[in-house]
């Protein structure tokens, strides 16, 4: 009531953003590790009741919420307008060698991974169209570089890629084979007048 629109420490929150998120991250190498440990442990996102009485969040951490905490300056102390970093009224709750250390290495993470190559390379077919069997999300192009540089091609759920393997358990699917098989139905149909 004295500070209104200043933002206020939560003990209990606060070690789970250093230990589970900014700690764990450098340990572990990745943002999408945090996520694994996040599930292991039964850390969900926070729940909340909005203005019309309705329950919001409570589910899991999915690899961008855990990215976005990860990069938040708000812990830092700092509050962002407009793109600009300002110093807050608020507590600082991660140190800040922590957290331009665990900003190195999402940078790091980012440079060594892109799909940009992949799509020269080819053409996904099914992109936009192909849904997981399991769970009912979109499946989304990955590729790979096997033995020799070759590179390998796939199709994974969404889900499945977002939770780290977590929320589902759909193995990747090999782009060829099922671009394959759905050109061979199409071309079949293709000469069946009656199908037609």
């Amino acid at each position: 009531p004295n500070n209104k629109g200043v933002l206020k420490v939560n003990p209990d929150e606060k070690v789970i953003v250093v230990n589970d998120f900014f700690k764990k991250c450098l340990e572990l190498g990745s943002a999408g590790k945090v996520v694994q440990h996040l599930a292991k442990q039964g850390i969900r996102r926070k729940q909340y009741t909005n203005r019309n009485g309705k329950v919001v969040g409570g589910g899991p951490y999915y690899k961008q919420p855990v990215m976005n905490v990860l990069t938040d300056k708000v812990y830092l102390g700092m509050i962002v307008h407009n793109g600009q970093a300002y110093p807050g009224q608020h507590e600082a709750i991660v140190e800040e060698d922590l957290f331009m250390q665990v900003q190195d290495l999402i940078r790091r993470n980012s440079e060594t991974r892109t799909n940009a190559l992949a799509q020269e390379e080819h053409v996904f077919l099914l992109q936009g169209l192909a849904r997981c069997g399991k769970c009912g999300s979109f499946m989304t192009p990955k590729w790979s570089s096997g033995r020799g540089g070759v590179r390998n091609f796939y199709y994974c759920c969404t889900r499945q890629s977002h939770s780290m393997g977590t929320e589902c358990t759909t193995p990747y699917v090999p782009a060829g084979t099922i671009e394959n098989f759905v050109v061979e139905q199409i071309s079949a149909w293709a000469k069946d007048r009656e199908e037609i």
